[in-house]
């Protein structure tokens, strides 16, 4: 039995990518794949040489919608240079933007029930597309017996035409449950999808405090706390 840690949407908040590890070492996890966003809203300026650094060499990386804006220097608008200009400048002057450069938008994996498909967007728009759980009869049917996303911070788990759409939620910026952290636990021989939690206490205030991240990150994240 093969046991995958598949997460999305650190967001730099290097506190929760810790936890998130604990948690998958618990879970007795064999390898991972990261669906993107490893940066963006919390300009810490080692995260992603730490995180990278963390995981085994055979991990597999997405391209997240922010990493795919600092590739092509589309940092749309005005509202999302003020949330992530200190983020994407990280990125472009350090020595590992060749490398992200080299993640694909998709990833798939053949199994005993059929294959898996995961994006950090949706099917249709792997980076830019948001699955949610109201938009997954627009994907369906899929060709694919699973298929994973990322992207909106907000995860679910559902069956639809004998296709499981999974979002993993975020590991360190999570929009349902503001300081409860996600991802999936998968054995695709066994046809098994658990969507795991854990607690991220207050690391998001923490982390924009001492790195220099917008208050409205802050603000969102202790929104989304109280309104659960």
């Amino acid at each position: 039995m093969t046991r995958i840690a598949v997460f999305s949407d650190i967001h730099g908040n290097l506190t929760a990518f810790w936890r998130f590890l604990k948690s998958a070492e618990i879970d007795n996890a064999d390898s991972f794949i990261c669906l993107g966003d490893l940066i963006g809203y919390i300009p810490h300026p080692s995260a992603l040489d730490a995180i990278l650094n963390s995981l085994p060499a055979d991990t597999v990386y997405l391209l997240g919608n922010h990493e795919q804006m600092v590739i092509n220097q589309d940092w749309r608008d005005d509202d999302s240079i003020l949330l992530h200009r200190k983020c994407y400048q990280l990125l472009m002057d350090s020595q590992l933007l060749d490398t992200v450069k080299q993640w694909p938008q998709s990833h798939l994996i053949n199994g005993r029930f059929g294959s898996a498909l995961f994006v950090h967007g949706t099917p249709a728009n792997p980076t830019f597309g948001r699955l949610t759980e109201e938009s997954v009869p627009s994907f369906s049917p899929s060709e694919h017996a699973f298929v994973f996303a990322g992207n909106t911070h907000r995860p679910f788990s559902r069956v639809l035409n004998s296709t499981v759409f999974t979002n993993v939620g975020s590991v360190g910026l999570p929009r349902d449950i503001g300081c409860i952290g996600s991802y999936a636990l998968i054995d695709l021989d066994e046809g098994i999808v658990d969507l795991r939690r854990f607690d991220i206490g207050m690391s998001i205030q923490e982390e924009c405090t001492s790195h220099g991240g917008h208050n409205f990150v802050s603000e969102l994240s202790f929104r989304y706390s109280t309104q659960n």
